[in-house]
């Protein structure tokens, strides 16, 4: 591996095999670190300024989120892992995660809106919705499989989530209570 610059990682996910991935925006850059060999791999070179990472254990990918709407894909079981195309949402991607075979994202497509869309492995829409200005996403939404739902915080200090059908990737509802 390569020497590894200082640096704070904006975002942190783990796979299965235990690496440790590390998401830089400074440098275009995930770092990798495995936990079973103890060591740095080679990093991974990714778009210009990277806001948000996700890993799907279903699929061995991670997606990358950009303030240009921009969604694009790692095949991590490849020899030499790049960024490929995936989808595309109307504004800034302000929160990215996986839960089964699906993707979830979120944007602030307009100034009163905001917008969650579901997608499915290959890149196309499943699902979309749209919530008021008040549940703006702060942070990483999370997935909680026990009750299908997608949790976020919001900027007026609420809890959102979005109830979501976990075999057809189908939003259901959504959500928030003040915390």
């Amino acid at each position: 591996a390569r020497q590894i610059p200082s640096y704070a990682p904006q975002q942190v996910v783990v796979d299965a095999a235990g690496i440790v991935y590390l998401l830089n925006d400074d440098t275009d850059q995930i770092f990798r670190w495995s936990m079973p060999a103890q060591e740095h791999l080679n990093p991974i070179f990714v778009g210009q300024d990277p806001q948000h990472l996700a890993y799907s254990e279903a699929h061995s990918r991670l997606y990358v989120g950009y303030d240009s709407g921009k969604i694009r894909q790692i095949e991590l079981s490849s020899p030499l892992p790049r960024e490929e195309p995936f989808a595309v949402t109307p504004g800034r991607v302000t929160g990215l995660q996986t839960f089964g075979e699906f993707v979830f994202a979120m944007d602030p497509t307009e100034l009163v809106f905001a917008t969650n869309y579901v997608f499915s492995p290959a890149g196309e829409l499943i699902s979309k919705t749209e919530r008021g200005d008040d549940e703006r996403p702060l942070g990483q939404p999370q997935w909680d499989a026990s009750t299908n739902r997608m949790y976020y915080l919001t900027f007026r200090d609420w809890l959102g989530w979005t109830v979501i059908d976990p075999v057809s990737g189908i939003m259901t509802s959504t959500r928030k209570r003040s915390l």
